[in-house]
């Protein structure tokens, strides 16, 4: 099997907040890579700066120390990777198809633009909707929104924070199951911070506990290595052994502050 190519490398990240006069230090020198078509998960206490790494990758912002860097045979710079926020960033002002299509604007043809905007509308299974405003919207409607939108230009790395937590258990089956297999057939590489370990271990790869804050990576754990297709089908014994795990990580990390 050919070796994957490394798509990101995180080199000794280093993040303080600093608010009237006070310093609050979030990541502690992280480092790690992520490969190609590699689905990776960051779990961890709330607030320990999982969502501010997420954030550093995406060049939203900048470490205090440390870098991010990406080969440099990726092609445009804004087609390496697209962010699905936790709270989705839809414009309201803008319908399904226009919200869709709105990283192509000024990149492509019209035309090009209305075909992509189609297909994406068909994948997603948003037929129907596409002069809805998000207002008018589910929540997983719109979550099948930002993440159609995320990946119309067709990126490397796909991010998503907490991308299913407000969702109801089936609603977020089915776009776990929509990730597993846009992404998987596309190679695109995933990034997602999520509080739900078995949501991690059914999707990811790899999953990367960090420590209370200042993050630290404290372990990483590899996940039995499923297909993307056979993960469509994994059941929860299979997972559970690995949450309890996690689980276990997880209190010892938080008895150590």
């Amino acid at each position: 099997m050919d070796e994957k190519q490394i798509l990101i490398r995180a080199e000794g990240i280093i993040k303080t907040f600093s608010t009237k006069g006070n310093r609050l230090k979030v990541l502690e020198s992280i480092s790690l890579s992520v490969l190609e078509g590699e689905f990776i998960a960051f779990v961890g206490p709330s607030g320990c700066g999982k969502t501010t790494f997420l954030r550093i990758i995406a060049e939203i912002e900048k470490p205090d120390d440390g870098k991010v860097v990406w080969p440099t045979d990726l092609g445009d710079k804004k087609n390496r990777l697209s962010f699905t926020f936790q709270h989705l960033a839809l414009f309201p002002w803008r319908t399904v198809e226009k919200n869709i299509g709105f990283p192509l604007e000024g990149e492509v043809q019209i035309s090009d633009i209305q075909a992509k905007v189609a297909d994406a509308i068909k994948a997603f299974g948003l037929q129907d909707f596409e002069k809805f405003y998000p207002s008018q919207l589910s929540g997983g409607m719109r979550q099948r929104v930002a993440l159609a939108r995320a990946l119309i230009t067709e990126p490397k790395v796909l991010i998503l924070d907490e991308p299913f937590g407000a969702l109801d258990v089936n609603a977020r089956l089915k776009l776990q199951d929509l990730i597993l297999r846009t992404c998987g057939q596309r190679s695109i590489s995933v990034v997602m911070v999520t509080h739900d370990l078995n949501e991690a271990v059914r999707l990811c790869d790899r999953v990367i506990v960090l420590s209370p804050r200042p993050a630290k990576i404290v372990t990483e754990i590899e996940i039995e290595q499923w297909s993307k297709n056979e993960r469509l089908q994994v059941t929860p014994a299979k997972t559970a052994p690995y949450v309890e795990q996690l689980q276990r990580i997880l209190r010892k990390a938080d008895k150590q502050i």
